[in-house]
């Protein structure tokens, strides 16, 4: 995951993005971290700027939720704001906010 922020870092998102999804498909297939996996992915998705990137980004993290995981940390939501700047699916978003903080209380 520290390269993907590397490569958003130097001026390559898509690339940045592509080893977010890589980082994400591993946490998945290793059940575990799924949801810092998926909080970097959204984060990365969103530096691209891409509308498309995010919604696919987002639909792939609410399809994480069926997971289940040996070891994870909360569901990290603070990358909605700028998801809906985009333009996300706030029906999604609004979700994934009730989902997390459902799972604090």
């Amino acid at each position: 995951m520290r390269l993907s922020h590397t490569l958003t870092d130097v001026g390559k998102p898509s690339e940045g993005l592509a080893y977010a999804k890589a980082a994400f498909a591993q946490a998945i297939s290793e059940r575990v971290y799924v949801n810092f996996a998926a909080g970097n992915l959204m984060r990365q998705a969103i530096k691209t700027g891409s509308l498309g990137a995010v919604n696919e980004a987002l639909d792939a993290l609410v399809d994480s939720t069926q997971v289940p995981r040996t070891s994870d940390c909360a569901l990290e939501t603070d990358w909605i704001d700028a998801a809906n700047a985009l333009g996300a699916d706030k029906d999604l978003t609004d979700w994934v906010r009730a989902v997390a903080d459902r799972k604090r209380e």
